[in-house]
This record gives structure tokens, C-alpha cells and sequence, in this order.
């Protein structure tokens, strides 16, 4: 079997022949050969399919046939291959369709896909399609999003396309932050933020100033919430942040991660540790105004707790 996915780069044709003879072939390599193949010499993909003798070499063959020749002529060819298609084969193709429509027009594959039943298919074409759109007009794609998803989705898709947007083009992200719909701003601007978590804390703060004033304050609220069990983080955080809103929203969102695990006496000692840290009466107020929301405390519990942060 390594010597037939090794022949994939240098004969296709040959990779695929062998995978077809050892039925134990991995799919996922069967349709390496099959890409390679019909990228190579589709002439030779097609007369092959003939051959094939059964039907996963014939289905993973004729899919990778299909999408090649949806994915030349998108606008011609996706709604023919959604009438005319079946099985593995037609989702194959009009996801390669999908792909590369959106690539010349994002704007008209997603009027293809607004005449799509609700399907796992459809959702992953409306990313790809308002990926590409948001490049083009990001109020626009979200504009979309709102209009012609079903309501359930309709908050994710939005967000979804956002973040595959930020995850793929961080620059263009941040220039087109400022034109978003605010709903969207946020966590565009949190997604922005924590790209740069690979890099280093001081990147991730930079990153943060460099998003419009009006959006710092929810995604620090965010990127407090996500620190959790990452007692390191959450201190730098705290330490970084010098304006009192600011402190007092992340010590907020913290305080309130931690007291809701505050319900066995396990947790108890490792809890009131941490509000320990909390010194300065600003401090102690922002972790203290948590504690009457929180519904998993006994009264015993609530005043201990609030005996701590005076």
C-alpha cells in the first residue's frame, strides 16, 4: 500500500489502478490518485472510469471527474449538477462549484445557495461563499446572512463567517472592522485579538489598541472569559490593564468564572486563593459586585466570600 500512495506524485494513473486492485487502499489515498489523475490527464481519468470494478473506486473517480468540470464552468454547470447528480458524487462537485464561484463572484454563488434546500452541504458553501463576499463588501455578506438563513443560524452564520474571515486574512480584518454592524464588531475584534495569542501577551494587548475604541471594552470581556484555567494568562491580563473600566470588566468576568465552580467543598480553598490576589478596594469592589447573581452559593458562602473582598 506505501508503494502505491508513492506513486501518486510520479503516475497517477498507476496509483490509482493499484488502489483499485488492493481493496484495503485507503479512501483518502484512492482519492489522492483520483485528483492527481484527472488534474494530470482528465482524458485518461475518464476512459479509467470505465474500468473501475467497484463502486467506491467508480464513485470517488466520477467525483473528482465532476468537480473538475463544475469547477471550470461554476455558473454554467452547479445547477445542472445539483439536478442531474447523485450521492457522493454530486456533493463533491457542487462543492467545488461553490468554491470556485465564489472565488470569481462570491455575490452570485450565494444566490445560487439561497435557492438550496437547508442542508450540511448548503452551510459549508454559505462560509465559503460569504469568506470570499466578506473580501469584497464585509456589510454586504452579513447582510446576506441576516436575510437568508433560518433564524437558528442566523447569529452563527454570521459570527462563523467573521471568524473564518479574520483566521484567514487578519490585515484586511482589521481595516474592515470599523464598517461592520456592531453585533459583529465584537467578536470580529476578539477574533483579531487572540490570532495573536501564538505570538506573545504583548502582541495580543497591541492588537487589542489597534481595534476601534468602542470594541476594546466587550473584547477584553471576551478575552477574559476565554482564560479559563489559565491562572498565568489571567494575571498578565490584569497586570496589562492600568484603566479602571477596563480592570474592573475583566476582574468581573473572572470573579464570575471562578465563584460558579464554588459549590463543593473542593473547590472552596483553591477559590477563595484566588480572590486572595485581589488587594486594592477597586479590585475587591469589581469581584465582589458578582456575588449576589450567583444562585449556586449558600447565604453562609455569600457573606464568607464578601467578608474576604472588604
Amino acid at each position: 500500500m506505501k508503494r502505491c500512495r508513492n506513486l501518486t506524485a510520479t503516475d497517477p494513473e498507476a496509483a490509482f489502478r493499484s488502489g483499485m486492485a488492493c481493496w484495503k487502499f485507503a479512501g483518502k489515498s484512492l482519492a489522492a490518485a483520483a485528483e492527481a489523475l484527472v488534474k494530470k490527464d482528465p482524458a485518461a481519468a475518464r476512459r479509467l472510469l470505465a474500468e473501475c470494478p467497484d463502486l467506491r473506486s467508480k464513485s470517488i473517480l466520477e467525483g473528482e471527474l465532476m468537480a473538475d468540470e463544475v469547477r471550470r464552468h461554476p455558473e454554467e454547470k452547479l445547477r445542472w449538477a445539483e439536478a442531474n447528480l447523485e450521492g457522493n458524487v454530486r456533493v463533491k462537485a457542487m462543492n467545488a462549484g461553490i468554491a470556485a464561484l465564489a472565488a470569481k463572484n462570491a455575490a452570485a454563488a450565494l444566490e445560487i445557495l439561497s435557492e438550496w434546500p437547508p442542508t450540511i452541504m448548503k452551510l459549508g458553501g454559505q462560509f465559503t461563499a460569504l469568506g470570499a463576499r466578506m473580501k469584497e463588501d464585509a456589510n454586504a455578506a452579513l447582510t446576506w446572512a441576516s436575510e437568508n438563513t433560518y433564524p437558528s443560524q442566523r447569529d452563527f452564520t454570521g459570527i462563523q463567517a467573521c471568524l473564518n474571515f479574520i483566521k484567514q486574512n487578519p490585515k484586511e480584518g482589521l481595516a474592515i472592522l470599523p464598517s461592520l454592524p456592531m453585533e459583529y464588531r465584537e467578536y470580529m475584534g476578539f477574533a483579531v485579538v487572540w490570532q495573536a495569542k501564538s505570538d506573545s501577551p504583548q502582541t495580543m494587548m497591541d492588537a487589542l489598541r489597534a481595534l476601534p475604541e468602542e470594541v476594546q471594552l466587550p473584547v477584553i470581556r471576551h478575552w477574559a472569559a476565554e482564560l479559563r484555567n489559565e491562572p498565568t494568562s489571567e494575571n498578565w491580563l490584569l497586570a496589562a490593564l492600568s484603566d479602571p473600566a477596563e480592570r474592573a470588566t475583566a476582574i468581573e468576568v473572572m470573579a464570575l468564572k471562578q465563584l460558579v465552580t464554588f459549590d463543593s467543598n473542593s473547590k472552596q480553598p483553591e477559590v477563595l486563593d484566588w480572590l486572595g490576589q485581589f488587594q486594592t478596594p477597586e479590585d475587591k469592589q469589581a469581584a465582589a459586585r458578582v456575588v449576589p447573581y450567583l444562585t449556586n452559593l449558600t447565604e453562609t458562602q455569600r457573606q464568607d466570600i464578601l467578608s474576604r473582598l472588604k
